[in-house]
């Protein structure tokens, strides 16, 4: 059984953490007796080991990230959930309704949350049940369609934008995490058109972009403002991370350095191919 919401208000702490309602879904598991998602009360982890895309101690819950592209759409946290619910042995997804307990109000940043998760999941289907508290969802068999799973982590600012442009800024390294339905092959393009370094100010230059995933060494590629960097690396079926960073050269010490370069970037393509 899983249960939403995950957390009850944006704002990180102790209150709004997705301990507060798992807490709250242990008591009620002493009723219904199923297994539940997030049953931590105390050395909880920042990122879910299962469900790391939709599962976080993020101020994120939008869904989607319009100016990131997967397969040529918008980026979507939610688009694999079914798939990853069926596969983890999840039967039904439990909706409880705000009840301005915690933060959790009718039309809050978790009640339009909660709907996001919902109207992307489960689209018009009709619920097994909906009362007065809570409207519960049969996960089923998910339909056959390829759609990965992308969330950005916070290092990339995620829904800040530098004026009316749509450049983010990554904090290197930074990192997305992807949920593949199966093992594929995945193409990277990155557009990076500037740089910001503590030192250099807004005229850092950096030398290579990198590339850091599980399937090996990391993959470094020339880099330059202004030019799509393009990447190929293996996924594998599930959650994975993919990390980038940049290398500079100080130009007083003539040292290449890692991880010190901040990165401007104008977009961000991934194209997911499933294997045969």
């Amino acid at each position: 059984m899983f249960d939403l919401p995950i957390r009850p208000e944006r704002e990180i702490g102790y209150a709004s953490s997705y301990i507060t309602y798992a807490a709250r879904y242990q008591w009620f598991q002493l009723v219904h007796r199923k297994a539940i998602a997030t049953g931590h009360v105390s050395r909880y982890p920042n990122i879910h080991p299962v469900f790391s895309e939709f599962v976080a101690e993020s101020t994120n819950s939008t869904g989607y990230e319009s100016d990131i592209r997967v397969n040529g759409a918008p980026a979507s946290r939610y688009a694999n959930a079914r798939l990853e619910l069926a596969r983890n042995g999840y039967r039904y997804v439990v909706v409880h309704k705000p009840d301005g307990l915690s933060g959790y109000d009718r039309g809050g940043w978790a009640d339009l949350g909660v709907q996001t998760f919902v109207r992307t999941v489960f689209g018009n289907e009709t619920p097994v049940r909906d009362d007065e508290q809570v409207t519960v969802y049969a996960v089923g068999s998910p339909p056959e369609v390829y759609a990965p799973s992308l969330v950005m982590q916070e290092t990339f600012f995620s829904g800040w934008v530098n004026g009316n442009s749509a450049q983010r800024q990554a904090i290197v390294p930074t990192s997305f995490y992807l949920a593949s339905p199966t093992k594929g092959l995945a193409r990277l393009e990155i557009l990076v058109v500037g740089a910001y370094d503590r030192k250099l100010g807004g005229g850092a230059n950096p030398r290579t972009l990198m590339v850091k995933t599980a399937a090996g060494p990391p993959i470094v590629m020339p880099l330059q403002f202004g030019t799509r960097v393009a990447v190929e690396f293996p996924v594998a079926a599930g959650a994975q991370t993919i990390t980038l960073t940049s290398s500079l050269v100080d130009p007083d010490t003539g040292v290449e350095q890692i991880d010190r370069a901040n990165l401007l970037l104008g977009a961000i393509d991934l194209t997911l191919t499933p294997s045969p």
